[in-house]
């Protein structure tokens, strides 16, 4: 049988505080990602990056997870903006062309090109 040495005890009883104190944070951080993702909008995204990075700042997630979980977010949150604005140019109908004489059309009007300064050499 192991010998129970009373630094190991008190680690013990310390990783059991933490354990209690971290879960909060890490529940924060699950329904902050959760949010974003059933929304997609730029303000629950800036909220869960608060979250996110004062969980990494805590120690309660490595620097890497923290940075891994904040570019997840973005890339699905933007790829859910593309996806919204090609839906949208898809179902609108394309607007029919004004029938406008080309007199009255700014672009009718040609100017001729300026001649360019000759250079003496």
């Amino acid at each position: 049988m192991a010998k129970r040495h009373r630094s190991a005890m008190k680690r013990v009883r310390q990783d059991a505080k933490k354990r209690i104190r971290h879960r909060k944070t890490k529940t924060e951080v699950k329904v902050a990602v959760k949010k974003v993702r059933e929304s997609k909008t730029a303000e629950d995204l800036t909220k869960a990056y608060s979250v996110i990075d004062k969980a990494r700042k805590k120690g309660v997630l490595h620097r890497k997870t923290a940075a891994r979980k904040k570019s997840r977010l973005a890339k699905s949150t933007n790829k859910a903006k593309t996806n919204m604005e090609k839906k949208g140019v898809q179902s609108s109908k394309p607007k029919a062309k004004s029938q406008k004489s080309k007199a009255q059309s700014p672009k009718s009007k040609v100017k001729s090109p300026k001649p360019k300064a000759q250079s003496s050499t």
